[in-house]
């Protein structure tokens, strides 16, 4: 039998309405703390800036950045792309998850997740892709959780229909739904404080490791739809190093050197296509770029 879930948050009412009622309750409990309000005003001021606010972006391992970079062509998995030298196609799970979320044209769905500064999901790849807002249209199709999720206790047990109708409460467009969307999950975790949230917090509540709001859109991904390429600083400090014992004639492995190398290449492909690359960290008020 599938589990219970809560009536506010999994409710069809548009996502502004969901978020003033959880405040509400949260407020008539006497749970939200002093500082709950300044928080939501802090966390919506910026998610609402249209230069430094939310980005959709992708990440993708060294070598499908390198395809991408060369040929301009960014594929999803319905157009089997070759990762690790082999060809790719959509598992059955990922077929399932997608006929649930009623993809008009699947293979001309693009998955991104929804980033305020950071570098992304580095499961997915250790290279981030942020796109530029200009090419996420207001009507771009949001989905509040990695869809697989859907495969997976609590949301999974229910009938096709029941999941279908469990999907429906979960979706929103990126101009109308996005900040409302961010604020409902980030209500949960706010900090019981005695100061007001920062910058570099806000980005850890949009994105926490591969708890993120996914993003569908719609037609192919071009080169020149690319704002920036960002890394965290550990990578490069794991470059570092390896270069660093390699210098002191300790040699690395062959899976190191190779490693090397694409990361070479790759920034050589990022220069000769002047596309900025940036180490990303996100603490105290304000983004820290390397």
């Amino acid at each position: 039998m599938a589990a219970t879930l809560d009536k506010v948050y999994f409710s069809r009412s548009p996502w502004a309405k969901r978020l003033a009622k959880a405040l509400a309750d949260l407020s008539a409990s006497g749970r939200g703390g002093a500082f709950t309000r300044g928080h939501v005003g802090v966390i919506r001021e910026l998610l609402e800036d249209r230069d430094a606010g939310p980005r959709a972006v992708i990440n993708i391992g060294a070598d499908a950045l390198l395809e991408f970079l060369r040929t301009g062509r960014y594929k999803n998995i319905y157009e089997k792309p070759i990762v690790g030298g082999e060809s790719r196609t959509p598992t059955p799970e990922r077929r399932q998850v997608d006929g649930w979320l009623e993809l008009e044209k699947p293979a001309e769905t693009y998955f991104a997740a929804v980033a305020l500064g950071g570098a992304g999901v580095r499961f997915y790849g250790e290279y981030c892709m942020v796109l530029h807002p200009a090419n996420v249209p207001g009507g771009t199709r949001l989905f509040d959780r990695d869809s697989y999720d859907l495969l997976l206790p609590p949301l999974a047990g229910r009938s096709d229909a029941g999941t279908r109708r469990l999907v429906a409460t979960l979706r929103g467009t990126w101009d109308t739904d996005l900040v409302d969307m961010l604020l409902l999950k980030m209500l949960p975790r706010l900090p019981e404080t005695h100061h007001l949230i920062t910058s570099g917090q806000v980005s850890n509540l949009v994105m926490t490791d591969q708890e993120f709001v996914e993003v569908h859109l719609q037609g192919a991904i071009a080169r020149n739809h690319i704002e920036e390429v960002r890394q965290l600083p550990e990578e490069a400090a794991v470059e570092a190093s390896i270069s660093q014992r390699r210098t002191a004639h300790q040699p690395p492995s062959l899976v190191e050197l190779l490693w090397l190398s694409r990361r070479r290449e790759v920034a050589q492909e990022l220069a000769a296509h002047q596309l900025p690359y940036r180490l990303a960290t996100s603490g105290g008020k304000g983004y820290q770029w390397a």
